[in-house]
């Protein structure tokens, strides 16, 4: 019975182990969430609605392909996560932390996002900062 039961629990254990570290496994992602951010009007991410909300950001390794085919070296794909789903993916602007102007790191190395929108009104930008890169996300505001 004692066996049956050690047997039992190991096999569940095994089992489990691999859907709890799914997130770190999946193709393409450099990491889990680099920030949180709070979308507070509609956008479109890649041309589909994004209604307002609160979203995990994750970089991911892919790479939109340049005119010439090959990988884009300046931009990713960020995918935006609502409930442990991929609701939206768009490109984001890359930018090393070694091209980063003066005072636009932060100061405690944490990530950090921030939303906003544009002067011309037309467009949000999402801003991500983390200690190895900056990522700029340009969506143009849906008329949902």
């Amino acid at each position: 019975m004692i066996r049956r039961l050690l047997f039992s629990s190991v096999l569940v254990a095994t089992l489990a182990a691999p859907s709890a570290w799914a997130h770190h496994q999946v193709a393409g992602r450099a990491h889990p969430a680099v920030a949180t951010v709070r979308m507070t009007q509609p956008v479109l991410a890649s041309g589909k609605p994004l209604a307002p909300g609160t979203y995990e950001l994750i970089v991911t390794d892919e790479r939109p392909p340049a005119p010439s085919g090959a990988p884009n070296e300046s931009q990713r794909w960020v995918e935006f996560i609502a409930n442990g789903n991929v609701v939206a993916r768009e490109i984001a602007e890359v930018f090393p932390a070694s091209e980063r102007p003066v005072g636009t790191s932060s100061a405690s190395g944490a990530p950090r996002a921030i939303v906003q929108r544009l002067r011309t009104d037309n467009f949000l930008r999402v801003a991500v900062s983390t200690d190895s890169a900056r990522y700029l996300v340009h969506m143009p505001l849906s008329q949902q």
